[in-house]
């Protein structure tokens, strides 16, 4: 996955470069937000601003880390995100469950 992150004390801007969150790219989100939880970074902000497409991995990765965030009282958002990307996850009401910033 192409990414990069940013931490600083208990919080991480992580940036998602890939234009597609799905398969092998939504595992290693997971798995690189686990590392951030384990070693105690629990506020984690989340740029989807050059992803054009998130299939059905994409979203439960993004599911399960709020969830997981949640439960260690931390917060989960998203900062950036294309007006494409944000309409189609609103129509799914994933926008009530997990904060995303609307699009510039």
């Amino acid at each position: 996955m192409s990414n990069k992150i940013e931490t600083s004390g208990k919080t991480a801007l992580m940036t998602i470069t890939d234009s597609s969150l799905s398969g092998p790219v939504a595992n290693e989100l997971k798995v690189e937000t686990i590392k951030l939880i384990d070693s105690g970074i629990i506020h984690i902000s989340l740029d989807l601003g050059d992803t054009k497409y998130i299939d059905s991995s994409g979203i439960g990765k993004l599911l399960f880390l709020n969830k997981k965030i949640m439960a260690c009282r931390g917060n989960f958002e998203i900062t950036k995100i294309s007006c494409s990307l944000y309409e189609f996850l609103d129509s799914l009401t994933i926008t009530k469950i997990i904060k995303i910033n609307n699009p510039n």
